[in-house]
């Protein structure tokens, strides 16, 4: 059992019930639970919204064995009392034998209820698509598919009837002419890929060793001859504005300095301990500040 009742997660698109609504009332409080399983997915034509399997599947000889994890009265779930409950056995009926097919009349149209898309996956119907008529059908029982009729699935969420590509595409040839302003490039003679892993792995050595040999410069571990300095200088600058910069700030340090003269009051202000304070500017503050650095002098 739930400690709070789950609600039903979308219908997967591989079951029978793909495209059901799901109303926001049905709750499941307890359920059997599945045996877990990596093969489960495609056995599982409902769960909840926490993931869990509430309707499983399995073929059995010719037929199919369905199991609905909850009981059919409502002390386990509202599903039974729900009008999906009443979809989803019209949806398992339409998978038993027996049943005619489902086929367009005179004065009757099958309306698109899913069409293939251009990556084969069944989508809505759009605007465009028409439904499916009599008159659409062809004596092998096929369906001349066009723009108007795509291909997919006619009818509605109960019985639909499936429309294929194959039969319309032909016998399949290979092309003896091309279209004008075309020209076939046969895979043998499109360039092969070059493998650049050991360019790139070459430049990136160059490129450390240049590094360090730089900043062996910067920090003079290399010694450089003096006239030479502005030939280095000069070359470096192409390799950045910052470099250049870095070597001519090493070719004006060496110019001479000479010490600050110190003054006597200087050299005993630096050699004797002093205590000051900040004048605040507010009278009383100020005052209690002076006669705690100076104990000995009478309050006022």
């Amino acid at each position: 059992g739930w400690r709070d009742p789950a609600r039903l997660a979308p219908f997967p698109e591989h079951g029978p019930f793909a495209g059901l609504d799901v109303p926001t009332d049905v709750t499941v409080s307890s359920q059997v639970l599945a045996e877990p399983d990596p093969g489960l997915d495609p056995h599982t034509w409902a769960r909840l919204d926490d993931g869990t399997p509430l309707v499983t599947a399995d073929q059995r000889d010719k037929g199919t064995v369905v199991l609905f994890h909850v009981t059919p009265d409502p002390s386990w779930s509202t599903l039974p009392l729900s009008s999906l409950f009443e979809r989803m056995l019209v949806r398992l009926l339409s998978l038993t034998e027996g049943q005619a097919p489902l086929e367009p009349r005179a004065d009757h149209a099958l309306a698109p209820w899913r069409v293939m898309d251009g990556f084969g996956r069944l989508v809505a119907p759009g605007p465009g698509d028409g439904p499916l008529t009599a008159q659409d059908l062809l004596p092998d029982g096929t369906a001349r598919v066009g723009p108007g009729l795509p291909p997919g699935l006619y009818g509605d969420d109960t019985r639909a009837r499936a429309v294929n590509l194959a039969p319309a595409l032909g016998p399949l040839a290979v092309i003896e002419r091309w279209p004008d302003g075309v020209r076939p490039r046969p895979l043998s003679g499109i360039e092969h890929e070059h493998d650049l892993k050991a360019p790139l792995l070459a430049v990136a050595l160059v490129l450390c060793v240049l590094d360090l040999l730089i900043s062996l410069v910067l920090r003079g571990l290399i010694p450089l001859p003096r006239r030479p300095r502005l030939r280095v200088v000069s070359a470096a600058r192409p390799l950045g504005i910052g470099l250049a910069l870095g070597l001519g700030l090493l070719l004006v340090s060496g110019a001479p300095t000479r010490a600050l003269e110190v003054s006597a009051r200087d050299s005993a202000a630096a050699l004797e301990p002093r205590l000051a304070y900040v004048l605040t500017g507010d009278p009383a503050q100020d005052r209690v500040s002076a006669s705690a650095l100076a104990p000995d002098r009478p309050r006022r």
